[in-house]
């Protein structure tokens, strides 16, 4: 359950396919920060995202909020 005053993107669909499920992601998560600085909208992450692949970075520092706590998790990029 999320808690009703988080802030930060919702985690909804992880592709089981995908090098993300080794971070432990699943629907319900909240990602609160992505390399360090707070987020609470989709385009943040994906600025984040695209800066880091432009930077040739292969991963992001996400912090996580689940139903057993928080959490820090490095998230793969594709590239």
């Amino acid at each position: 359950a999320i808690r009703w005053d988080s802030r930060g993107v919702v985690v909804t669909l992880v592709d089981a396919k995908s090098k993300v499920v080794s971070t432990g992601l699943r629907p319900g998560d909240v990602i609160l920060q992505a390399n360090l600085k707070d987020i609470w909208l989709p385009s943040q992450l994906t600025k984040i995202i695209t800066e880091a692949k432009n930077s040739d970075k292969s991963e992001i520092l996400v912090l996580i909020e689940s139903s057993s706590g928080y959490r820090y998790s490095l998230l793969p990029l594709k590239n």
